[in-house]
């Protein structure tokens, strides 16, 4: 499961549950980790000899969204938001009722615009602007490859075919770039944009590298590079 069995390769192993205390990681500014982090804490706590972590998931969400509010369903998207992107969606409702405005009477009950068939009107979800634009972690990120002495060689190869094509403009330079990228797929990791500054890039910002100095292997990329981590 997730990242302990992501390929699915392994037919059973072990997990292990780390509390982490505030110290070490202070999730309090962000609510909704804190919430997931005390529904889990009391799943596992009312299930200790369930050894299928599978089996939690209906008894987790009940408990992670028992409170929610309607404001924190109100994720943004566009000029609109997610909970009446998939409910009232006052804007196409109103589109409708313009187009139709000659040969569609209307009455309102309960909120709903019902018409002559007292047919209800007033729920178009519009599911493609959704599924289109929605984020659920709305924070830009770039993936950079992380200097190793692994890869050094392929590195200096992406520097020198930059040069190449900025002097040839030849395509087949593209595919061979391409593909030694494809090649260093798992020296790469997602950073936070205002963090490229500190990234040596390749084609106008086609490829990051960050240097090893701001990568720990066990810890991750260090947020501010100044001994701060974020995993």
């Amino acid at each position: 499961m997730g990242r302990c069995n992501r390929e699915g390769k392994k037919e059973e192993g072990l997990c292990y549950l780390i509390n982490l205390s505030k110290s070490a990681e202070n999730i309090s500014p962000m609510k909704s980790r804190v919430d997931g982090k005390k529904a889990f804490a009391y799943t596992i706590e009312k299930n200790k000899d369930v050894d299928d972590l599978t089996k939690l998931n209906d008894q987790y969400f009940d408990k992670l969204y028992a409170n929610i509010k309607e404001e924190d369903l109100r994720f943004r998207i566009k000029d609109d938001n997610f909970l009446t992107l998939f409910s009232t969606n006052d804007p196409k409702v109103d589109l409708i009722l313009k187009q139709n405005n000659e040969n569609l009477s209307y009455k309102t009950y309960n909120d709903f615009i019902l018409t002559d068939f007292d047919t209800p009107l007033g729920l178009f979800p519009s599911f493609k602007t959704a599924y289109r634009n929605f984020k659920l972690i709305d924070e830009k990120a770039k993936t950079v490859i992380v200097d190793d002495e692994d890869i050094r060689e392929d590195l200096d190869r992406l520097r020198d075919l930059e040069e190449d094509f900025k002097r040839t403009y030849d395509t087949n330079i593209l595919k061979e770039m391409s593909r030694i990228i494809r090649k260093l797929n798992r020296y790469s990791v997602p950073i936070k944009e205002d963090k490229l500054s500190y990234c040596e890039n390749i084609m106008d910002g086609s490829i990051y590298i960050l240097p090893s100095i701001y990568y720990d292997e066990e810890l991750g990329i260090m947020d501010d590079f100044d001994g701060d981590f974020i995993l």
